[in-house]
């Protein structure tokens, strides 16, 4: 009897088989390889209960969150002092009129404080024998609310006959904090003084009312000659789940030219009131062009 003898090509060819069956696994869409929704076991098919993310192709423009320096409030400190306590938030921070932001003190402040107490107790005697004893009171009186104290800071000194040893800075409108340009235990310098009403004064806080957030954004000349003032465009936040949530209002279409982006125009939007509240300034945002906003976020059924 003839024995063949054994072939060791076959294990050979099996091998190479499984390989070659492998790596097409491992080129398979991912979507394919692995999909956790209920549809994958045993759910409705292609049902899904979740928002999906639009499409990597829907045009959208980078657009930065501005302050319209107009509507811009400084709040300055003219005497020179030492910050004891920063009580506000930072940028971006809403704060109501009246709010407390910082405290001070103020030797310099103390000894106008003692000035007028002096004042205020001679003031019967003053006025009965000078026609100015009136004025000098007012003026007195000017002169510390112009320093930083209250008009209950004031009252407090009148009643009192005590100088205020610390002194609160208050919010002077409803809006947001822009800039927080001091810290706790600071000197602040309120600069040179020329005269009674004088001081340059240093800028500690700039609070800018609630309409003061603009939005522009460089949008293709094509589109932006579509558009008119109170056009309503969508605005994609960071984090937020639909774009319909974040509407803004076209204010103006710019006619300047950037040099850098000829194809170019500015768009400056007002956000609305419902997304003002999450907007801070310098945050960058994303316009989405009227046709792309309802593709922004594409639910599956």
């Amino acid at each position: 009897m003839t024995r063949r003898p054994l072939t060791r090509g076959r294990p050979a060819e099996l091998c190479a088989a499984a390989l070659l069956a492998g790596m097409a696994a491992l080129c398979a869409p991912a979507a394919a390889r692995a999909h956790s929704d209920a549809s994958s076991f045993g759910g409705g098919a292609g049902v899904h209960d979740h928002v999906v993310e639009g499409p990597a192709s829907v045009p959208g423009y980078p657009a930065r969150v501005m302050v319209d320096p107009r509507r811009v409030v400084n709040v300055t400190m003219r005497v020179n002092a030492r910050i004891t306590a920063v009580l506000s938030g930072p940028p971006g921070t809403r704060v109501s009129a009246g709010e407390p932001l910082a405290r001070f003190t103020s030797a310099e402040l103390d000894t106008l404080q003692t000035t007028y107490i002096e004042t205020y107790r001679a003031r019967d005697v003053m006025m009965a024998i000078s026609m100015t004893g009136e004025e000098k009171l007012i003026e007195g009186r000017m002169n510390l609310r112009w320093r930083g104290l209250s008009e209950d800071d004031v009252v407090t000194i009148e009643r009192t006959r005590t100088p205020v040893d610390e002194v609160t800075i208050f919010a002077p409108i409803d809006g947001y904090i822009t800039q927080v340009n001091i810290g706790g235990d600071r000197i602040v310098n309120a600069g040179t003084r020329a005269g009674l009403f004088t001081a340059s004064g240093s800028s500690v806080f700039q609070v800018a009312d609630p309409g003061a957030l603009l939005i522009e954004a460089s949008v293709p000349i094509g589109i932006a000659e579509a558009l008119r003032p109170g056009d309503t465009l969508s605005v994609s936040l960071p984090g937020a789940e639909t774009a319909e949530a974040a509407a803004a209002v076209v204010d103006a279409v710019l006619p300047l030219v950037d040099p850098a982006t000829p194809w170019a125009r500015t768009v400056r939007l007002t956000p609305g009131e419902q997304i003002a509240r999450a907007l801070r300034p310098g945050q960058m945002v994303t316009l989405l062009p009227p046709d792309a906003a309802e593709q922004h976020v594409v639910r599956e059924y």
